[in-house]
């Protein structure tokens, strides 16, 4: 549920921050310096504990595994 609730917090994140609606969102929009910024934005206005940051930055970077691991092999 942890993974599932980063990926939901990081869409709507990026979806207001680029002023894109989530349907229109690409993988490509989610770069590394919007990755900072949320999990910046996570800690700060959502008063996130630094082990929530880093559980949410573990989420993202698993993704970011299996997305390479899968691109690789298509």
């Amino acid at each position: 549920m942890s993974y599932r609730d980063t990926f939901r917090m990081l869409v709507s994140y990026v979806s207001t921050l680029i002023s894109i609606a989530i349907d229109n969102l690409k993988i490509s929009d989610i770069m590394t310096d919007v990755i900072a910024k949320f999990l910046d934005w996570s800690e700060i206005e959502r008063k996130a504990s630094v082990s929530s940051r880093n559980n949410r930055l573990a989420a993202i970077k698993a993704f970011a595994k299996f997305l390479r691991g899968n691109l690789l092999n298509i």
